[in-house]
Parts: structure tokens; sequence; C-alpha cells
């Protein structure tokens, strides 16, 4: 036999209550209304489910698996009459993400890549600009979504925001690169090739600088002393990986995203005694609580085991 809501609903009302009146007057029945289906249920799957024996009254074992199955079915039911209630908020619905090229992918891409198949009907725009730029956006209401470094965008009563920690960082070059037949590579030996990317925040600008001059190594002067690609910077991952192939430029960014660079020719390297990355975090942040800025968050909630 199959069940039905209500027969469903009444055993898992009983399980709550212990009482026949009480978990009547909560589905709104009478308590021998409520007698009559459970008894109806009982004949038809020839086993009691409620033990009388007692107060309060419990579930037998019989019972208590058909609470486990339809209680199981209830949660499906709610899963699927919440995804038709966003469904229905997502029509053309659409949103513009500000972001940094250096979390372009890494972020914005991994979260997008779960939601474009399962809403067709929404249209995402993802600016991948400079950092500063993202935040300067996205405070002058061009974009409705933010992810970049908390420096970047500071908490405001203007919007909500959320903080999730840096991801693990990591260094490429191209497959069979001369640094590859170093035993070992050191920042020295990196600083002999162009080093190229997107951008990077003030963090890690300071971090690589701190990190060079404290081993004696002389950066060029001027706004390239603070940053890491102080051969070129873009925010254009096509013209990066391609220097790297072609002039044998060295560039980092989020491992995940790098990692995903490896099967196109590439290889990840670590420099021997870099120091600790420092602590930072990733601010998200939006304007407007949308079922579509609901779904973004939760996505990239999800990638870093954060509860939304």
């Amino acid at each position: 036999m199959s069940l039905d809501l209500k027969q469903i609903k009444a055993i898992a009302a009983i399980k709550e209550h212990g009482s026949f009146r009480v978990a009547a007057g909560a589905l709104g029945l009478s308590p021998s209304a409520l007698t009559k289906m459970i008894q109806a249920v009982e004949a038809e799957l020839g086993a009691s489910l409620i033990d009388r024996s007692r107060r309060p009254i419990s579930l037998t074992t019989y019972g208590e698996v058909v609470y486990e199955q339809g209680n199981a079915a209830l949660e499906e039911i709610a899963k699927g009459l919440k995804k038709i209630e966003v469904l229905r908020g997502l029509e053309q619905a659409e949103v513009t993400i500000a972001t940094s090229a250096l979390l372009s992918g890494s972020i914005a891409g991994a979260a997008l890549e779960k939601l474009i198949p399962d809403y067709p009907n929404v249209h995402f725009l993802v600016n991948s600009v400079k950092p500063r730029d993202a935040a300067q956006q996205f405070k002058n209401g061009e974009a409705d979504f933010f992810i970049g470094d908390a420096e970047d965008l500071e908490a405001s009563d203007d919007f909500e925001s959320a903080l999730i920690p840096w991801p693990e960082i990591a260094y490429l070059y191209r497959a069979g690169h001369p640094l590859a037949d170093l035993p070992q590579i050191s920042v020295v030996d990196c600083l002999v090739y162009p080093m190229i990317g997107p951008r990077p925040p003030r963090w890690w600008e300071h971090y690589f600088r701190d990190w060079a001059l404290g081993i004696g190594v002389p950066l060029p002067t001027g706004y390239e002393a603070t940053s890491p690609e102080h051969r070129l910077q873009s925010s254009d991952w096509a013209i990066i990986l391609h220097l790297c192939k072609t002039i044998n430029a060295l560039t980092g960014g989020i491992k995940s995203q790098m990692e995903e660079f490896v099967p196109y020719g590439f290889a990840l390297f670590s420099p021997i005694n870099a120091p600790p990355i420092p602590s930072a975090s990733i601010r998200i942040a939006w304007r407007h609580e949308t079922p579509l800025i609901s779904l973004l968050r939760a996505q990239i909630f999800t990638l870093f085991g954060k509860g939304s």
C-alpha cells in the first residue's frame, strides 16, 4: 500500500505529541477521525503502529518504520515545493557579480557551474576587474553581488555581507619550464623570469615584498615595489597563460583554479622557505535578499563548508 500525505502527517503528529487528542487538534481533526484514520492504515498493513498500552502513547517498531519513511518523503516534498517557489522567483532573473580576476574562476565560476544547469532562465554577468574597481562597482550600485578581499570593501549598513577565509594559494609554470630542473626553487630563482597575473590583494603585495626584501632581493622602484606581478598585470587569464607558455612567465592564484590549468600543459610549484601566508578574509556582499542571491550565497558557503 501507499500512504497519502494526511496519513503520513497523522503518524508524525502522534509521535510528536504522544496523544491522539493533542495530535488531532494540531491537525485540525477530531480525535475520533484521527483514530479511524490510523485504524484504517493498521488494518491495511496488518500491523499495529501505535502502542496504546501506556501514556503518553508512542509508535511501535512498525510505526517507527512507517514514520521514518514517511518523514523522508515529506522532506523531499518540502524540497520540491521550495524549488518550485525559487524557480518562480527566478523567471527571467539576472544578477551582476563584481569580482576580481583572481577570484572570478575559483569562487564565482565554481558557484555558477552549480547554478546555471538548474536555472536556465537566469542571466549572469560577471565583471572581472581590478579588486578595488570591483568594490567601487558594487558601492555605485552597478553590481548586485560582490566577491573580493575584505580590505577592499568594508562592512556597511548599506548592504549585507559575510566573511570567508582566503583559499590556499599556488604558483604555476608551463610543463617543462627550466625551473622544473632545479632540485629546489627559491624566490630568487623565480625573479629571473617574468612574473605576471591578475592584480592581487594588498596583503599579497605586501607579503611578497616583505618576503623578497627579507632575503635581500631588490625589487623595482615605484608601484612595482609592492607587487609580485611586476612584469604584467591583466584580468584576462588567456593572456596570462599564453605568456606563461611562450616566454616562460610565472603566475599564481587560488590553488583550485591553478589546478584546473594543469591538464593544459602547466604544473604547480612551491618556492622553498616561503613565509606563512598571513590570515586574510574574502568578503561577499549583496544588497537585496532575492531567491537568486540566496542561491548564489549558499553555493559559495558550500564551497567553503560554511552554513548559510
